[in-house]
């Protein structure tokens, strides 16, 4: 169902928008650089799995700080108001 429109697929639960499933390529992207089996090979047990945790934490940051500039401009509006 990839890249298909949502009005096709009425009764499907999950979608996603062209920016969202362009993200979601992104950080997958950068958590295969960050999986040592993907260069073969081998730092030590966790590596990938800090790998993993830092994208995750990346993630993150960007909503909180997306969501933050959301606030601060409804913020302005209503004070305009």
């Amino acid at each position: 169902m990839c890249k298909k429109l949502a009005d096709e697929y009425p009764e499907h639960k999950w979608i996603a928008t062209k920016a969202g499933f362009e993200l979601l390529q992104k950080w997958m992207e950068e958590q295969e650089k960050r999986d040592q089996e993907n260069f073969g090979m081998h730092i030590y047990n966790d590596f990938s799995g800090y790998g993993t945790v830092e994208v995750m934490g990346n993630m993150v940051s960007l909503m909180s700080m997306m969501l933050e500039e959301r606030i601060e401009l409804t913020r302005q509006i209503v004070a305009v108001l």
